[in-house]
């Protein structure tokens, strides 16, 4: 071993030898002479665009904003920067530096030269050795809009060296991921991945981390993500991923990110109770005619949606179609309504659904008059689900919200899996025929609990049920009645046997007007009212007033004078011939003996082999 080492050791001085000489003579690098140029130009900070800052939806420079330029074959490079404070907040400014020229270079006024804009945040710009190369998006997200467009832009022009302006227009395109979650599955401050995979072969496009926050009572996560301009969406899904849940799978819809624009991807993650039309029979069509203007998409699973444009068939009994929207009004004032389909269907959900926020959360609040209005006018094909309730969940109705809004519908035979919100106030008409010549054959107890009633709130609700035999005694408990409240609330209901007890004492005009008309098979009334002697004038106090057998309510509400006409008229036209009724009456109505003669169909003519007690 000894030798060995001795034998290496004449090396040594060598080694050092070739150091010190390399030392001395040096090694010549060739480096590029150059120069620098001062250049200013005016620069336009892009035409009008949806991904944009100011409120003029231009790009507002702001301070610390660069604007590299480079020539097309790269001898000239370099930075302008803002030049006048003045310029910030503006969509054009004017921009100045010193650009790096090679020294055998010298750029002309036709030399072309490209721009791009550099912000104090930028995020997607790679910048090395003085130039700006390529962009970079991957996995990067803004919190906001706003703060994507300053840190996430590829604005770029083009021109001559001797331009003194130019104009920079948006490359990048945006996408606004919005979620919202169930508190119960998701509380505030859970962390989350999202992962867009595109196409059959799980393309990447970008994974985005975040965090749920509770805004407005809601739990919710918003932030924006960008992307070059061209990227196609094709079978593309958002994979949402939480630790200990099952990773959820979000559709996208199919389409082509275009440059200076901004899309909006919003997915609530749990199911909610939309507005939904389920198919009874394979191959039925579904149409919306209220989608244009009011924002409606559709679902096939109620989490993947979809602006809706034509009628959809759902190819299986069983299939549902579940509906959104963000209008405000959906009155039907023609023959047709608002949502129909070929086939028997089921109807279910939230129908406030369709008055969302721009969260697509529903409101509560109705607030355009007639809202609802025909919203199934003679749909024959609409029947309620016996296990899922169609829900009218508004807290505040506006008037006529519900008027007419099942009238036709002979296929709803019952009314327990309709809700209505009973602890909404009524309103002017809010319920005025709308179950018009349905095909009900009972009503719930407790359907109409409301003792504050309105305006002809319940006139006509029931008219024409030529299936509704009985309703229940205590179906309206109000002691406090309204102008035409009950104003032929259950006219023409021909096998109807037993009307509700009608409990108040006080009257208003119109309140029971032509309220058991043609009930030719009645044989049970019940009524508290009583009136003075005053009001047991039969005869019409004023010509103004409609003799109709169905007074508009806008007349009825211009009634004022409380009588016998106002209040009765043609409450029993077409029962007189009925064999036997037995009618209670208060005690205090002396008007009612005798009990024949009088104007037809007036409270003085109740027939001749009616028992009456008082009690």
């Amino acid at each position: 071993m000894m030798k060995s080492l001795f034998k290496y050791i004449p090396a040594l001085p060598l080694l050092v030898l070739l150091f010190s000489c390399t030392e001395k003579i040096g090694i010549s690098i060739d480096v590029p002479r150059t120069k620098t140029i001062h250049y200013s130009a005016t620069i336009d900070g892009g035409s009008t665009t949806r991904a944009s800052l100011g409120e003029d939806m231009k790009y507002s420079f702001e301070r610390g904003d660069r604007v590299y330029m480079e020539s097309e074959g790269g001898e000239l490079y370099g930075f302008l920067s803002l030049s006048r404070a003045a310029d910030i907040g503006r969509s054009e400014a004017l921009f100045e530096g010193e650009l790096t020229c090679a020294e055998d270079f010298t750029p002309v006024a036709s030399t072309p030269v490209s721009l791009v804009l550099v912000g104090p945040d930028d995020a997607v710009h790679t910048i090395t050795d003085g130039k700006v190369g390529g962009t970079d998006y991957a996995d990067k997200k803004a919190d906001s809009l706003q703060e994507a467009v300053r840190r996430l832009s590829h604005f770029t022009g083009s021109g001559k060296f001797g331009d003194l302006r130019y104009t920079l227009s948006q490359q990048s395109s945006f996408m606004v991921m919005s979620f919202m979650f169930d508190e119960q599955i998701t509380p505030s401050g859970t962390a989350l991945t999202a992962t867009i995979l595109n196409t059959q072969e799980n393309t990447r496009i970008g994974s985005y981390s975040f965090n749920a926050e509770e805004v407005d009572g809601d739990v919710e996560s918003t932030f924006v993500a960008a992307f070059p301009s061209g990227i196609v969406l094709e079978d593309a899904r958002v994979v949402l991923a939480q630790e200990g849940q099952e990773d959820l799978v979000l559709k996208m819809a199919d389409q082509t990110l275009k440059a200076n624009n901004y899309y909006t991807f919003q997915r609530t993650t749990f199911m909610q109770d939309y507005f939904a039309v389920e198919a009874i029979s394979a191959g039925t069509k579904v149409t919306f005619s209220k989608g244009s203007g009011n924002g409606i998409q559709y679902s096939l699973d109620g989490y993947d949606w979809a602006n809706y444009s034509s009628a959809v068939t759902l190819p299986n009994a069983g299939d549902v179609i579940y509906f959104r929207g963000k209008g405000t009004n959906y009155q039907i004032t023609g023959n047709s309504s608002l949502v129909s389909a070929d086939k028997n269907s089921y109807v279910y959900g939230d129908i406030m659904f369709l008055m969302c926020d721009d969260k697509y959360k529903a409101k509560s609040e109705i607030t355009a008059s007639y809202a609802f209005q025909r919203a199934f006018y003679n749909a024959k094909w609409l029947k309620l689900h016996p296990e899922k309730k169609l829900r009218l969940s508004a807290s505040t109705m506006s008037r006529g919200c519900y008027m007419e809004m099942f009238y036709g519908c002979t296929n709803i035979t019952g009314l327990e899996n309709l809700a209505l919100n009973n602890d909404a106030a009524l309103t002017a008409q809010c319920f005025e025929s709308m179950f018009f010549g349905t095909g009900i054959t009972a009503i719930p107890s407790g359907f109409l609990p409301r003792t504050d009633l309105a305006l002809a709130c319940y006139s006509k609700m029931f008219e024409g049920c030529k299936s509704l035999t009985g309703v229940p005694a205590d179906l309206l408990p109000s002691t406090t009645l309204a102008n035409g409240c009950y104003l032929r609330m259950f006219a023409e209901c021909s096998v109807l046997e037993r009307g509700p007890d009608l409990m108040a004492v006080d009257p208003q005009p119109g309140c029971y007007f032509a309220i058991f008309r043609k009930c030719s098979k009645l044989n049970y009334v019940r009524c508290r009212l009583k009136l003075t002697s005053d009001q047991c004038v039969i005869t019409r106090p004023d010509t103004s007033y409609s003799d109709s057998a169905s007074p508009a309510s806008s007349n009825v509400e211009n009634w004022t004078v409380i009588n016998l006409w106002t209040v009765f008229n043609k409450w029993l036209d077409g029962v007189q011939n009925n064999n036997k009724c037995n009618f209670y009456a208060n005690p205090a109505m002396l008007y009612l003996y005798p009990f024949h003669g009088g104007t037809s169909g007036m409270i003085g003519s109740i027939p001749n082999n009616w028992n009456v007690y008082y009690n």
